[in-house]
């Protein structure tokens, strides 16, 4: 659809812009980007290559597999297009050919006397054409990736591409297009919505039935062969009912069998999530989380002479931040522990660089983040509070909560009583699943 609408704005890009200009006039946004745009040789030029790659690529393409054959008569249009693809990809001046009409990937794609789109279309226009070339060339790169990727196997080396004579026998069915499964399945969904309380044997039955034109059959029957066939096909009713009940529940069985699954599967992913999450928080709480360059810096001295060590420390902040905290960045890669060489391989990022994105991504959320706590609706302020929190252990251990971890405000920094450490937690979040409490009798000291 896109390439047809490429060669309409192109063909009609004079009447756009004189009904836009003299006629009607651009009365909001829209219209008066489209009056600019129309004018754009970039965006012409964008048009111009959707229109001749819809009338010498698409829509001979199309009607190559709408023709009567079967589906390893495409093996050699499939090889046919790639080779034309890569050659103009490379190939200005193949590409110039095919800006003018003269090379086409298939056969009888002449130009009609009446088509006056192609006509416009293959019409030089030195402005248009200037950045037409390139253009045409990164989709004629685009497309030959694609059909690479969509049909390896009817190309050379594919287990299609020399079929022998039993893979022949056995898709000797098998049509170059789906519009006959498509068709099915728009009926199907004409019946659903039509008569929704109609079963699945019944709409069945009336497609079967409608598709294979049992009726005009029936008529060609003679009177007492028609009667006996109806008369057997009423008898096998009960069976057929009974075998379309176990074949739904069977249907049924197996898609609540396989929804068990998911959930499982969504359950056990949703658990290692939270365990590898709580060793993450174990290991930052052994480290402590570091919020500002300085606590980098001290952090970092403290474990000078132990290179190991500090390698561990980093990489630990550095994974706590995007699998717990989910801090977003412009540059996805600034979390990565490793980086890959030119040559292929990877090596591991020094302590230099692994400190250089633990700062990147602590002055981001100074700078973005919000450094205050943030109100919610279902949990109480916490800030210079005390509390009670509840661990694994089932023990409640009282703290006062200090700040809030900047840029993150469901996380609070911690300190609790006969503990010098301070620790970071998201307390919104325990505090909504029981394991957190406000310590009412100091809550106001």
């Amino acid at each position: 659809m896109i390439f047809m609408m490429g060669q309409a704005v192109y063909y009609h890009k004079e009447d756009i812009f004189i009904f836009l200009d003299k006629e009607h006039g651009f009365t909001n946004t829209l219209l008066k980007a489209v009056h600019l745009d129309i004018q754009e040789n970039l965006y012409l030029s964008g048009c111009k290559a959707l229109g001749l790659i819809s009338k010498f690529v698409t829509a001979p393409l199309w009607r190559i597999i709408e023709a009567p054959g079967h589906i390893l008569d495409m093996n050699e249009q499939y090889y046919t297009l790639v080779k034309f693809l890569d050659r103009a990809s490379s190939d200005i001046d193949f590409t110039l050919k095919f800006m003018n009409g003269e090379c086409t990937p298939f056969e009888n794609t002449s130009i009609d006397d009446n088509d006056k789109i192609s006509r416009c279309l293959i019409i030089p226009n030195e402005e248009v054409d200037v950045i037409l070339g390139p253009l045409l060339q990164s989709l004629f790169t685009a497309i030959k990736e694609l059909l690479l990727r969509m049909v390896p196997e009817h190309l050379p080396g594919g287990k299609f591409w020399n079929p022998d004579e039993s893979l022949m026998e056995e898709v000797s069915s098998a049509k170059k297009h789906n519009k006959l499964p498509e068709f099915v399945f728009g009926q199907l969904d004409h019946l659903i919505s039509y008569r929704p309380n109609a079963s699945l044997l019944a709409n069945e039955a009336y497609i079967m039935f409608s598709f294979n034109k049992t009726s005009t059959w029936l008529r060609e029957l003679g009177e007492d062969e028609k009667n006996r066939l109806l008369d057997d096909s009423r008898k096998e009713g009960r069976e057929i009912r009974k075998e379309f009940i176990a074949r739904t529940k069977s249907i049924s069985d197996e898609r609540f069998r396989l929804q068990k699954l998911k959930k499982q599967e969504m359950e056990r992913l949703e658990a290692s999530r939270v365990q590898r999450a709580e060793c993450m928080t174990n290991d930052v709480c052994y480290y402590g989380l570091w919020q500002t360059v300085d606590q980098i810096n001290e952090g970092m001295d403290k474990l000078s002479g132990n290179d190991k060590e500090l390698r561990c420390a980093l990489q630990t902040q550095l994974k706590f931040r995007k699998s717990v905290l989910h801090q977003k960045h412009s540059d996805k890669q600034i979390f990565n522990l490793s980086k890959k060489e030119p040559g292929g391989k990877y090596r591991k990022l020094s302590v230099k660089e692994l400190k250089d994105n633990l700062c990147e991504l602590v002055k981001t959320a100074l700078d973005t983040g919000s450094k205050s706590e943030v109100s919610a609706y279902d949990v109480p302020l916490l800030v210079n509070k005390r509390i009670l929190h509840k661990f694994a252990d089932g023990q409640e251990y009282p703290g006062y909560v200090i700040n809030v971890v900047p840029g993150f405000p469901q996380w609070y920094n911690v300190k609790f009583d006969n503990d010098d450490a301070i620790y970071s937690y998201n307390l919104h979040e325990d505090y909504k699943k029981g394991d957190l409490k406000l310590s009412v009798s100091q809550e106001n000291a």
